[in-house]
Formats: C-alpha cells, sequence, structure tokens
C-alpha cells in the first residue's frame, strides 16, 4: 500500500470514528431514535384472564425483550471471552422493542459467552433503561426467568408457531404459548430488520470495544430514523 492510500484510509476511518462519536455526543442514537416509553405500547398490560378477551388486551399493546449476537473482530487476548456457544466471538446484544418495530433501549458491550440472564441484569442496572410500571410486562423466551415486569411461556409446553400447524392448541397454556410467540416475534423480526439495513450488524470490525459498541447503538438509532420515513412515505402513498 502506497502513501496516497494509507492517507486516504486513515481519513475515511478518521471521518468514521468522528461521525460515530458525533452522534453519539449529540445523543442522536439514543435520545431521539432509541425512544424512550412514552404511550406505553411496548408493555403488556395483564388484566385479568377473561378468555378471548385476554388475549386480545395482549395483542393491542404487548411489547418485548430478547437478545442477539453480533459478530465482532476482537483482540486475541480477549477473544476468548467473546466466543459464544457457536464458537464465534461476538457482543451479546439485549434489546427492548415495541410493536412498531422500534427499538426502545439496546444493551450492548457485554461479551459473547455471557449468559442472557446476566446480560439482562446489566441492563435492568442501567439507569436509562425503561423498567415496566407494576402490573405491566415485557414478552420474554423461556431464557428468562419469570418475574414482576417480565412474561415467560408456560415451560414443558408447545411454543412456536409451526408446531401448531398440524395439530392446534389443545389447552388453555397453548392458547397462551401460540399467541405468545406470535407476539414475542416482534423481536426477531426488528432485529433482522435492522441487521438487514445496516450489513455492520452482521460483523463489526476491529475496534476498541467502546467504538464497537457505539457503532451497535448508532446503527440501532439509525434503524429507528429510517423506520419512521419509510412509515411516513406509505402513510402517504396510502393516501
Amino acid at each position: 500500500m502506497d502513501n496516497n492510500d494509507k492517507e486516504s484510509q486513515n481519513s475515511s476511518e478518521t471521518s468514521f470514528n468522528e461521525v460515530v462519536t458525533a452522534a453519539m455526543n449529540v445523543g442522536f442514537a439514543i435520545a431521539d431514535m432509541l425512544q424512550a416509553p412514552t404511550q406505553g405500547n411496548h408493555y403488556v398490560s395483564v388484566p385479568e384472564p377473561t378468555g378471548r378477551q385476554w388475549v386480545e388486551k395482549l395483542l393491542s399493546d404487548a411489547g418485548a425483550m430478547d437478545g442477539t449476537h453480533i459478530d465482532v473482530i476482537v483482540d486475541q487476548g480477549v477473544r476468548d471471552n467473546h466466543i459464544n456457544r457457536k464458537r464465534r466471538p461476538t457482543q451479546n446484544v439485549v434489546a427492548v422493542c415495541d410493536f412498531d418495530m422500534r427499538f426502545t433501549y439496546i444493551g450492548a458491550r457485554t461479551e459473547g459467552s455471557a449468559h442472557d440472564m446476566r446480560v439482562k441484569r446489566k441492563a435492568e442496572a442501567d439507569p436509562s433503561f425503561p423498567h415496566p410500571p407494576s402490573g405491566r410486562y415485557y414478552l420474554v423466551d423461556s431464557g428468562y426467568a419469570l418475574h414482576p415486569g417480565y412474561l415467560t411461556p408456560y415451560p414443558n409446553k408447545r411454543y412456536w408457531v409451526k408446531e401448531f400447524q398440524i395439530r392446534g392448541a389443545t389447552d388453555a397454556h397453548e392458547v397462551f404459548n401460540r399467541h405468545h410467540s406470535k407476539l414475542r416475534n416482534v423481536i426477531e423480526r426488528t432485529f433482522g430488520a435492522a441487521k438487514a439495513k445496516w450489513h455492520m450488524l452482521k460483523g463489526i470490525p476491529h475496534y476498541p470495544g467502546t467504538k464497537q459498541t457505539q457503532i451497535i447503538i448508532v446503527l440501532c438509532g439509525l434503524h429507528n430514523y429510517v423506520h419512521e420515513l419509510e412509515g411516513q412515505h406509505r402513510q402517504v402513498r396510502i393516501r
């Protein structure tokens, strides 16, 4: 690589770092696009269990919390701490989203080897974490513990929607699990949409850990921003 190429590469990297740092400093990703709860549409409000009305209430105002692993390139000295169960170096990122497929919280910079419950506890200790108010719940999978604020599926029962394609639900617990699965899927779809739009979320280049975390948060914030704009365009076309 000649001097011109090196200067160009250094200039590009400097510009990239400046953009990421500026986005974090002005709260672009966190304050504006990782929207804090205002309308309550990312919680589950649990009324008295009255059959179909109970399920309809869940469908109307639920939100979900889950984690995803994002591949990262790290120094050899810390690589082992980042190796997840699939033997890949990752960050274990936890997120909360609403049913508009917008992230309302992103917790990053936890090594891929960490258990989901450790990641959750770390997020809950974050002053910016949007805790569910009393009597409301986030939908979470069976990897989390059932306790106030977090609604898990019934154990030892069918859960995934595809499991009910041949034979429908046979009891109330399976009915609950089937709807829980449909609802909680919003967090997986939100992760999928963000990764499809911002390919760097499929593999963060070799930067210091703090910078990798900033990139993850900024790109999830940009997902919200673009998602809002796309929604506005769809509304214009509908009119």
